[in-house]
């Protein structure tokens, strides 16, 4: 069964069950039929028990309402409402400190839940920091050796760049060596100190690059020039196992060492009398020094072979002699002057040409 109840308080009404009515058995008349003019505890949705009239009751619910609302009841009045509200304060007070109680407990409920919640975020936030942390920690040490990384391949490029520029060269040298360099070289008899494709015939097809001709022509001794030459065509180390003409020493009674290449001589001796030539040199003069290639050329592998002499403090004549070397003038040779009195009176100059270059 189902009532449709009015609450005192509000006004407002509700259809409920008959087991949210608080009764008694003084509750009822002779009939069994709640009495419209009592109020009586009714259980509100929000769970607390309220004062209501009972305006009817039915089956369903919406008979309940239906009854309610054809009939015209008459209510107890206010005043005796809030009489009976007096009578009822005792009931209402310990009914309003079980409300506060179990809202303190639930706040209190809300509270520890929150507490809890707050410990679990802080102890997320700090594992999530010290993460952080630790990944920009390895984020600076990987940007510190890539840095490195970058660094030591640069330097490596440019080492290998290096070595092939010097691989390069040495390719370029040797083919210019052989005559093949560029290929057009062996398309027709190139003359002496010809230049082509960055490099310089010196004689007998055999080629040197420009810049290295021009280093070793541009020194002003003879000798100087030889032996320079010498190395650029044939290099320090054939020239230490090697001799002009090949065979075994007859003082050390050595085993027999190879000679060098007759062709890159000859070579030297073209070159060497075009280099005369253009010095305006004497022709008994240039026999003199292209006859004198051999011992300059001994030299300079007994030299090698020896080995760098110590360094030895220079004699002021010696001095005065290697810089003569890199001055500019025009000289075939060291030259020293001379004088000495005449019985005249007269001063005589006396010229002492080096005995390389005398005719």
């Amino acid at each position: 069964m189902f009532a449709c109840v009015k609450f005192v308080e509000d006004g407002s009404t509700d259809i409920v069950h008959l087991d949210e009515i608080q009764k008694s058995d003084d509750d009822y008349d002779d009939d069994g039929i709640y009495e419209s003019s009592k109020t009586y505890e009714v259980k509100h949705k929000d769970g607390c028990y309220y004062k209501a009239h009972v305006l009817s009751v039915a089956a369903s619910p919406e008979e309940a309402t239906k009854l309610a609302m054809s009939k015209r009841l008459r209510l107890v009045s206010r005043c005796l409402v809030v009489e009976n509200k007096c009578n009822t304060n005792d009931h209402s007070d310990s009914h309003n400190q079980n409300l506060k109680l179990k809202e303190t407990e639930r706040q209190n409920r809300n509270a520890d839940e929150n507490i809890m919640s707050l410990d679990s975020a802080y102890h997320t936030f700090t594992l999530m920091k010290r993460i952080v942390e630790e990944k920009e920690k390895k984020i600076k040490e990987l940007e510190i050796e890539n840095k490195e990384l970058c660094r030591l391949n640069t330097e490596l490029q440019l080492k290998v760049i290096g070595k092939f520029q010097a691989l390069d060269e040495v390719l370029t040298n040797i083919n210019a060596m052989n005559g093949k360099t560029h290929g057009e070289h062996t398309d027709r008899k190139a003359a002496i100190a010809e230049r082509r494709g960055g490099n310089v015939h010196v004689g007998k097809g055999i080629w040197l690059p420009q810049i290295m001709f021009d280093n070793i022509y541009r020194k002003k001794k003879d000798t100087i020039f030889i032996k320079e030459l010498a190395v650029a065509l044939f290099g320090e180390d054939v020239l230490k196992r090697s001799s002009l003409f090949g065979g075994s020493a007859n003082r050390t009674r050595e085993a027999g060492r190879p000679a060098l290449d007759a062709k890159k001589l000859l070579a030297m001796k073209d070159i060497l009398r075009y280099r005369l030539q253009e010095k305006g040199v004497g022709k008994v003069q240039e026999e003199f020094v292209v006859k004198s290639m051999k011992k300059i050329l001994n030299e300079k592998i007994q030299d090698l072979r020896r080995g760098p002499r110590k360094n030895k403090t220079k004699k002021p004549n010696e001095a005065k002699e290697s810089m003569a070397e890199d001055t500019d003038e025009p000289s075939l040779g060291t030259i020293r002057i001379k004088t000495e009195p005449i019985t005249n009176g007269s001063v005589k100059e006396i010229k002492d040409e080096d005995p390389l270059l005398s005719d």
